[in-house]
């Protein structure tokens, strides 16, 4: 089971993740402004050593003569591959995501294998940022109704990203990152909480 999980989890919003898990559960709250804005949200939890999972709903606005409001859900595992050590100071995930989004005559679903690294530099007291940045490939499917006929289309998944949490807890920080994707290209800002 655990396997099929991995084929089918891309993303539709910017991802707001470092390479390190959650200490326990977390939470956020960003604004997304692109092609498509808007506010979402994530939920995660630590389910492993190594190993975070959670969802990130969306609720999106395209504006292009006329304003179509979405809603959208990205499901995500993180693998965490390798830990910053004094030999080695980076950290390394693999993501395996699965979006859907849906808006007025648009069903889009996705899923991409994203890798992510990042380096965090420790500040004064409880400060830290780390950058990160990564990338992924993956598959989208898209049905639209064009001038009353239904058209779908299958294309090759591909997303960039690159960021920085700025942690002014060891619970707290705050996020902001660029991504672009073969469905949404996006500014993304927010907060982040963990329990």
């Amino acid at each position: 089971m655990k396997i099929l999980l991995v084929f089918f989890f891309t993303q539709i919003i910017p991802g707001f993740e470092t390479s390190s898990c959650v200490r326990n559960t977390g939470f956020g709250f960003y604004f997304v402004l692109g092609e498509r804005f808007g506010l979402c949200s994530s939920f995660k939890a630590r389910l492993g050593e190594n190993l975070e999972g959670g969802i990130k709903p969306a609720f999106l606005f395209k504006t292009n003569g006329e304003t179509k409001a979405g809603v959208g859900a990205d499901a995500f595992l993180k693998f965490l591959v390798f830990k910053r050590t004094k030999d080695y100071p980076f950290n390394f995930s693999l993501i395996p995501h699965s979006a859907l989004y849906v808006e007025k005559n648009l069903f889009h679903f996705s899923f991409i294998m994203d890798f992510l690294i990042d380096y965090p530099i420790p500040l004064e007291k409880e400060f830290e940022i780390i950058p990160y940045g990564g990338g992924g490939l993956g598959i989208d499917f898209e049905s639209k109704e064009i001038k009353a006929e239904n058209k779908v289309d299958v294309y090759p998944g591909i997303e960039v990203k690159i960021g920085s949490l700025f942690k002014f807890t060891k619970k707290s920080g705050i996020f902001t990152e660029i991504f672009i994707s073969s469905f949404n290209s996006a500014l993304g800002l927010g907060v982040h909480f963990e329990i």
